[in-house]
């Protein structure tokens, strides 16, 4: 911001919305110190045939996996429904690229990128 556009909002948020200065309703979330991201390891990198997923840690949670290319088009998906805490995608499929990993559940959603080479 300009200081101009600094010292505006400032006094819009003086004058007209001093409540938002004083609120509590927006907070800093922390995730916690051994979070299920910090903890996840995706090898090879790059990847050929097959991608390893290991978190770590046993998780007790249905996990849908989905690959997007650079396009944003879904060329691959699998769901697992075990308690694991390593799972391996077939990439087989996949041309060289870079792609876009996808991991959901009930308990989390995490992204990352990821690359095929041959």
């Amino acid at each position: 911001f300009s200081k101009g556009q600094r010292d505006r909002m400032q006094y819009y948020l003086t004058h007209y919305r001093s409540s938002i200065m004083s609120s509590t309703k927006c907070q800093v979330v922390s995730l916690p110190q051994n979070s299920i991201a910090e903890n996840l390891n995706i090898y090879p990198v790059p990847a050929r045939d097959m991608l390893n997923i290991d978190f770590g840690a046993e998780l007790d949670v249905s996990l849908n996996i989905e690959v997007y290319n650079a396009l944003g088009q879904l060329v691959l998906s699998e769901s697992f429904d075990a308690n694991a805490s390593n799972f391996q995608l077939n990439t087989a499929g996949l041309k060289n690229g870079i792609y876009y990993l996808h991991l959901v559940s009930d308990k989390f959603n995490i992204n990352r990128t990821i690359e095929i080479l041959r």
